[in-house]
This record gives C-alpha cells, sequence and structure tokens, in this order.
C-alpha cells in the first residue's frame, strides 16, 4: 500500500507488486464483495465463502414462489441459474432454453431486474449526447449484481486462479466484463 500511495504513472512497476495485484483481483473475482461473504473470506475461510455464497443465491431462489403471480417461478430460476454463463454476451432468450417462449423470459427478466439481482447493458450506437439517449432495449447484455456469485454460480473456485500459474479460463473476459460493470453500476448515485 505504501508503494502504490506513492506510485505516479510512468514510474516503473515491479512484477513483483504487479503479481500480487493480480492475485489480490483474482480472490475478489471469486470472493465478490457481498458483506457476509466478504466477512467469512477474513475471518472464517474458503468453505464459508462457499456456503455464504450458496445461501444467498438460495434465498433468492426460496423467494421466487412470491413473485408467481406475474411470472413462472422456473422461469426466475432458470435466469439465475443461467445468466452467469452469459455475462458479457448480448442476450438472446432462445439460447437459454429453447422450450420456453422469449416473452416470458422477457418478463422474468424484467422480475429480476425490479429486484436488482440483474441488470441490463444496452446498447448504444453513442450517436450523441447523452450516450443512452439512442439505446436499444432489446439489445443487450446481461450483469448479475455480484461478480463472486457468477463465480459461485459457473462452479469457479479459488484454487482455478490461484493454483494455475496463468489460468486459463474460457469466460475471463466475461468476469472482466462483470467486475468493471458491477463497479459502474454501483458508482453513481445511491437513489
Amino acid at each position: 500500500m505504501e508503494w502504490l500511495n506513492k506510485y505516479e504513472l510512468g514510474d516503473d512497476f515491479p512484477i513483483v507488486i504487479h503479481e500480487e495485484l493480480v492475485e489480490y483481483f483474482y480472490r475478489y473475482l471469486v470472493v465478490g464483495g457481498m458483506p457476509a461473504v466478504v466477512n467469512s473470506y477474513f475471518n472464517l475461510g474458503m468453505k464459508e465463502v462457499e456456503r455464504e455464497q450458496q445461501m444467498i443465491l438460495s434465498t433468492y431462489s426460496d423467494d421466487f414462489p412470491k413473485y408467481s403471480t406475474n411470472v413462472k417461478s422456473e422461469y426466475l430460476q432458470l435466469l439465475l441459474k443461467t445468466i452467469p454463463m452469459h455475462i458479457g454476451q448480448k442476450l438472446i432468450y432462445s439460447k437459454l432454453d429453447k422450450t420456453v417462449k422469449s416473452n416470458d423470459l422477457s418478463r422474468a427478466y424484467s422480475v429480476l431486474e425490479k429486484a436488482r439481482i440483474l441488470y441490463k447493458v444496452k446498447h448504444s450506437p453513442a450517436n450523441g449526447i447523452p450516450i443512452g439517449f439512442d439505446s436499444l432495449d432489446a439489445k443487450f447484455k446481461p450483469l448479475f449484481f455480484d461478480v463472486g456469485l457468477v463465480c459461485r454460480s459457473m462452479g469457479l473456485k479459488l484454487t482455478d486462479f490461484i493454483e494455475s500459474q496463468k489460468p486459463v479460463l474460457e469466460n475471463i473476459g466475461a468476469l472482466g466484463e462483470q467486475f468493471v460493470g458491477q463497479h459502474i453500476l454501483f458508482s453513481g448515485e445511491e437513489y
């Protein structure tokens, strides 16, 4: 921390510090930022982190029947399980489940969006200011509310990142998009 506080753009960046920061970044990807999960990480260890993450996901899942008047709870379950695999990709509902109508999944997505579990990153040709003025509602990429829960949903563990000298993960770019996206989403005003 002392070195980082003194760092100025253009200074040489020691490889040892870079490697340590990359390891911290990987830890953050897997742990995420949910307060109870972070507390488990610092005080109880990775097994408790995984248990806490699963409890959070299960709590959301258990609440889905409450929304069944608006949308079938199995569609909400489907989105909760499949969206983490589609982070960083344009969402096409038919790719999630060919047997469910896109309209039904769209309504379910809206419910989870209102619950602040999922978010839409809408495509915009950015032809003017404000950038989102001509965004397209139907063309978007999904974001989950926490990168650690995305990793948990995909079954990724800290050892997948740390034990491998250079982790080769097909979804590392998507996790990067999730990480940046959630920080942009939550950097605005609280209201």
